[in-house]
């Protein structure tokens, strides 16, 4: 099971406190890369906007998680058990 979360606001490293959590869900049947290339601008390949934009647009201080993942030949439920290991082990912490 391949399943990965990637932090894209605050920068990695930033431990600031943030007032929510928003999380972007891909399923990657190719490339575990291929998450970068769904939230950006053809125009602009450059750009993620859930990444530069979202974070500016609302106000106030979120964490921005991008969570990929392939479900392949697994079941549905190692998929949820790994989610749950990456996302509320990892993040416990950092929320409270």
């Amino acid at each position: 099971m391949q399943t990965a979360v990637h932090q894209l606001w605050p920068p990695p490293g930033d431990m600031r406190k943030t007032e929510m959590n928003i999380l972007f869900f891909h399923s990657y049947p190719r490339d575990p890369d291929e998450w970068k290339s769904a939230w950006t601008q053809r125009s602009h390949p450059d750009v993620c906007w859930p990444e530069k934009w979202l974070p500016a647009d609302l106000g106030f201080d979120v964490r921005v998680l991008f969570v990929s993942y392939n479900i392949g030949q697994s079941r549905v439920a190692d998929v949820v058990d790994d989610l749950f290991k990456a996302l509320v082990i990892r993040y416990a912490s950092v929320t409270t």
